[in-house]
């Protein structure tokens, strides 16, 4: 890059980030919570309204049918995502954004957040990337952390937040403890680590296949003191089935019924309790 067109981008940068503290204050974490429940919820939503065949399609058609749901129940103001509208504005797909630098203005992450607040809280989307999982389709872990992980590491996606979401269609048998684990597994603690990781997965949630990892970030912000440090970022990995069914086999019975896909967080565990 040219050294003019650098301080260009820079300057663009600035006129977003500039007067903002970075990192941005981390989420409440029952609002982890409420974020991780409706994305569940949805996906069950999902599952129940597309044909049968569509839920072996793409990751483009399933990531819009994601987006297109949530924000057509936040509209109908839909009981289950109740939470969720006190937090979200709306979801949606490839928005362009900036990396940490300014110097890729173009980055896509698949879905992101527009989160309500005041200050910078709604400047910077809370990010759910999303990635297949099928071995036998070559969309394998190493994909998953490469084009996933590593982009949340290298400050490409979710650089001004402390946390951000990983959503996997799962193809084959694939689960967070066989194959996530056992593949970050084998960089943690060594040096270098190109995931950066400070703790392996770990579940939590139910209703689906999840955990949380920790990952360091090495970048720093530019025009900012050298001990500004973004600190980690903790992700939450969610893996649904997405197995397209067998015949004879319906896609409710892949998923089994709405409520098994949902988490045991509900509305009346948070009453009272939403900052």
């Amino acid at each position: 890059m040219k050294k003019d067109e650098g301080a260009s981008r820079e300057a663009v940068l600035r006129l977003l980030t500039e007067g903002v503290r970075l990192p941005i204050a981390p989420l409440h974490r029952l609002h982890v919570e409420v974020i991780a429940e409706a994305l569940l919820y949805i996906w069950q939503c999902v599952v129940d309204k597309l044909p049968e065949a569509d839920i072996g399609s793409g990751e483009t058609l399933l990531n819009t049918a994601i987006i297109n749901a949530i924000n057509r129940r936040l509209s109908d103001d839909d009981p289950p995502l109740e939470l969720l509208a006190t937090l979200v504005f709306r979801a949606e797909r490839g928005t362009e954004n900036q990396n940490y630098t300014g110097d890729r203005l173009e980055v896509r992450p698949d879905i992101s957040f527009s989160l309500k607040g005041g200050g910078a809280v709604s400047l910077f989307p809370l990010i759910v990337e999303c990635k297949i999982i099928d071995a036998p389709g070559r969309k394998t872990v190493r994909l998953y952390c490469d084009e996933g992980i590593k982009r949340f590491v290298d400050g490409d996606y979710g650089w001004a937040r402390q946390e951000a979401f990983m959503l996997a269609y799962v193809r084959d048998a694939s689960t967070i403890a066989d194959k996530l684990i056992p593949f970050l597994e084998q960089t943690f603690g060594k040096d270098p680590d190109r995931f950066a990781t400070l703790r392996l997965p770990a579940p939590t949630g139910s209703g689906a296949d999840q955990a949380e990892s920790q990952h360091s970030r090495p970048f720093r912000y530019p025009d900012r003191s050298p001990e500004v440090d973004p600190g980690p970022i903790t992700i939450r990995h969610i893996w649904v089935n997405a197995r397209p069914p067998r015949r004879g086999e319906s896609a409710q019975g892949i998923n089994g019924p709405r409520d098994a896909a949902r988490t045991p967080v509900d509305g009346e565990r948070f009453a009272g309790q939403h900052e």
